[in-house]
């Protein structure tokens, strides 16, 4: 049987070009899933009137300290039966 020469790479490789463009559309994916869940966070941690008088930001101007307080103040259960 003859002898079979692998090159330098095997077939399921990809080039390097192109392995770096899948990793950038990647990333920028990753972040475009990341960053309504800091949104969400920042909003939960920021105070009210702050939200009000500046809009939604991804670092909040002002930190509401009882995050949640008004939730458990409340008379309706948080847990269902």
């Amino acid at each position: 049987m003859a002898k079979i020469e692998k090159s330098g790479q095997s077939l399921n490789q990809i080039k390097t070009s192109t392995n770096l463009v899948f990793n950038f559309v990647f990333l920028i994916l990753a972040v475009m899933c990341v960053i309504p869940l800091l949104f969400v966070f920042s909003i939960s941690i920021s105070d009210e009137e702050s939200l009000r008088v500046n809009g939604y930001q991804l670092i909040p101007q002002v930190f509401m300290c009882f995050c949640g307080m008004s939730a458990r103040r409340s008379s309706v259960p948080l847990s269902c039966p």
